[in-house]
């Protein structure tokens, strides 16, 4: 491993896909409230979940466990791994909720970096925004009634701006 840090990671990751995965409480959670319904453009009834935060319908293949109270509150460490199993392990179906991917991708994010979901929604659009080649970065700008600034930093900060609401159209 490269570091200590590496290591933990590991570690952590491990208890994620090979014990959480087979967890019972999670088992159980993912079975609540499952329902055959027709998902899809072929019609077939398929299971599927409520997402519990946008309230839309998802296959279950499509729905993911997340824990109410985040695992990891101070970082990963030796001193910090009991209490992070202990956080994993120990719950019962109400520590946990069933969302679809983007709505834990948002509750992760907030978890992470703090605020709130809908700046959290803005900021996984400013990252996507971040990842588009400058052409595509300046074509989105013109279509937006804003002159593209010359550098990508300037341009991120611009939509930033833009989806915060403060500048005008």
């Amino acid at each position: 491993m490269k570091s200590e840090k590496a290591l933990l990671s590991w570690v952590v990751n491990l208890m994620r896909r090979k014990i959480w995965n087979k967890h019972p409480s999670k088992l159980v959670k993912l079975q609540e409230g499952r329902v055959r319904k027709p998902i899809g453009h072929n019609g077939r009834l398929v299971y599927s979940k409520q997402c519990e935060h946008c309230e839309d319908w998802f296959r279950e293949a499509d729905i993911q466990v997340n824990h109410k109270v985040n695992c990891i509150k101070n970082g990963i460490s030796w001193e910090e791994l009991a209490g992070i199993c202990r956080r994993m392990f120990d719950v019962t179906t109400n520590d946990l909720e069933c969302l679809c991917k983007d709505c834990h991708d948002l509750v992760t994010y907030t978890e992470r970096y703090g605020g709130d979901i809908n700046n959290a929604k803005i900021m996984k659009k400013v990252i996507k925004f971040d990842g588009l080649p400058a052409p595509q970065q300046k074509e989105k700008l013109l279509r937006a009634g804003m002159l593209p600034a010359k550098t990508k930093p300037l341009r991120r900060k611009q939509v930033e701006d833009y989806l915060n609401g403060k500048v005008q159209k």
